[in-house]
């Protein structure tokens, strides 16, 4: 089977580059990063990528959020590449590791029903953000109550889905953080087999949280729209 990695970028550093490097090594996995509205310093880090083997970038001009760059990703993979089985969704800022996303492929492409949707359960340690971390648990209160889905982690970026749905995904409603939690909720009212599989907490000494209480409360509006 073959599988590739989609990872949206927005302000990358070496850690972007270290990450594409390591999976250019893996064999039969392509990686497709999204130049996702960068402006011309961010050039260099597209341009050593680009070096590696199986591994393409396409550029957007404007960055209109995460959820824009992913489903623009999407639609490049559609129209551009052949014999792909599987969809892996990765971040660009070090917090999704070559370890990790390998095991969320090997799941994936045991699975032999198109209808699966594999989302990584982050395993916090104390060098995630306290608000981050709380962020995260009051957002995810609600959602497994209002879903009625035990899902414990469902912020995490990394996550995959078989081909032959990705241009449903592409089809979604928001561009920016909120369009990773209406994925879920797509794919829970079109009955996808949701599984989580355990992956690691990676945060690195001094960062910030990127998620506030006000970023949860704008997640928790999609779920009154949501009808079972």
């Amino acid at each position: 089977m073959s599988s590739i990695v989609l990872i949206p970028a927005y302000k990358p550093d070496l850690r972007l580059v270290s990450l594409v490097q390591n999976l250019s090594n893996v064999n039969q996995l392509k990686i497709l990063v999204v130049n996702n509205g960068n402006i011309k310093d961010f050039d260099p880090y597209f341009k050593k990528i680009l070096k590696f083997k199986n591994v393409s970038v396409m550029k957007i001009k404007n960055n209109f959020g995460k959820g824009y760059g992913l489903k623009k990703g999407l639609y490049y993979i559609i129209n551009n590449f052949e014999n792909i089985d599987n969809i892996i969704f990765a971040d660009a800022d070090g917090q999704h590791i070559e370890k990790d996303i390998i095991s969320i492929r090997q799941r994936i492409e045991t699975e032999k029903h198109d209808n699966i949707f594999l989302i990584g359960n982050r395993l916090h340690n104390n060098l995630t953000p306290y608000k981050n971390l709380f962020a995260n648990k009051f957002f995810n209160y609600f959602f497994k109550k209002k879903l009625n889905l035990n899902i414990q982690d469902s912020l995490c970026g990394l996550r995959a889905i078989k081909f032959n749905y990705a241009k449903y995904i592409a089809e979604l409603k928001y561009n920016d953080f909120r369009f990773e939690v209406e994925m879920i909720i797509y794919l829970k009212k079109n009955h996808y087999k949701l599984i989580e599989e355990n992956i690691s907490s990676i945060y690195f000494q001094g960062n910030k949280s990127t998620l506030s209480i006000l970023d949860s409360l704008k997640l928790l509006n999609i779920l009154f729209f949501f009808k079972k």
